[in-house]
């Protein structure tokens, strides 16, 4: 395959792939669900943390809880 061929080929498959995100980021479909998911993701993250509080605050009165509370736990 010649230098040039593979080039228009590469410049090709660019262009297109340019178009496909301008009518992505374009649609409104993406912009309602990302502001959807902002607020799931930030409600879970509050009630995460509030779990973990809780957890902490029992483990303080049990010391054989407190060995089971691993902080990177409640991040997954």
């Amino acid at each position: 395959m010649p230098w040039s061929e593979k080039n228009d080929r590469t410049r090709l498959a660019a262009l297109v792939f340019v178009q496909e995100l301008r009518s992505l980021l374009a649609a409104p479909a993406l912009w309602v669900m990302l502001i959807i998911v902002t607020f799931l993701v930030g409600y879970s993250f509050i009630e995460a943390v509030d779990l973990y509080g809780r957890a902490s605050r029992t483990a303080l009165s049990h010391a054989e809880l407190a060995g089971g509370l691993n902080p990177m736990d409640g991040v997954f």
